[in-house]
């Protein structure tokens, strides 16, 4: 049977050990070790390459999160704390889910429905209109919902998102992620930079000169239509 290998990183036995309990229900999960501190979770991650981590914030002089920033996390991340202010931060660094000590049957049961078969190949799970995304702003970070998102653009490794409410903000997301992921229908590519939610479209200037623009509600600017997606927005959308 394939599992996911998990690693438990815990500061405390007593706590190691009941999460291992709970686990052992469930024979998709496979523990290949535990740590109790960030070095010798870095020196397992490295060793062992575990597909899934239970990870504690509070590791003594450390915290889950810098063990997070010494490792590029080719693994799911479900944080296991007794520290619910950092849940924002969390799901940040793109936690799989966030649960809080003591951890419930059922909670954890709903937590690892998430999982799915560790191996499929599989596009990611679609998100539905009324699904919330965290975007980081300037000094804060907050919820957009999926069908409040009227554009969204390239910005090197992340992606800016516009939304109704004239807000923005940035997700660790590729553009091709967000096209597997966002709801078919209402989302449109129109340039290899920008992804557009036609219901928010004010209206679209063919101008030859110029290039072909679209202008939204937000944000409030022309943008560009290449050719290679210009078909598909005039075919898809109706004003």
């Amino acid at each position: 049977m394939k599992t996911w290998r998990a690693l438990i990183v815990d500061d405390e036995k007593l706590a190691r050990e009941e999460l291992k309990t709970q686990l052992a229900a469930y024979k998709q999960i496979e523990i290949i070790g535990e740590a109790s501190d960030v070095e010798s979770a870095y020196g397992i991650i490295t060793r062992e390459k575990p597909s899934l981590v239970f990870l504690d914030i509070d590791l003594g002089s450390n915290t889950g999160f810098d063990l997070l920033a010494k490792i590029d996390t080719g693994f799911k991340v479900i944080f296991v704390t007794a520290h619910d202010e950092y849940a924002i931060r969390a799901f940040e660094v793109n936690a799989l889910d966030y649960l809080l000590k003591p951890v419930w049957k059922d909670r954890l049961g709903d937590c690892l429905k998430r999982l799915g078969d560790p191996h499929s190949e599989k596009l990611p799970e679609k998100l539905d209109s009324h699904d919330q995304i965290l975007v980081k702003m300037r000094s804060s970070s907050r919820f957009i919902r999926v069908n409040e998102i009227t554009c969204i653009e390239s910005c090197a490794d992340y992606t800016r998102i516009y939304s109704s409410k004239k807000v923005s903000g940035l997700v660790h997301h590729t553009m091709k992620r967000w096209l597997e992921r966002l709801p078919s229908g209402d989302f449109i590519r129109i340039h290899k930079s920008y992804i557009i939610n036609t219901n928010f479209v004010i209206r679209i200037d063919r101008s030859t000169e110029n290039g072909i623009h679209a202008y939204m509600e937000f944000p409030e600017k022309a943008i560009p239509v290449s050719r290679r997606y210009g078909s598909k927005l005039f075919a898809e959308y109706r004003p």
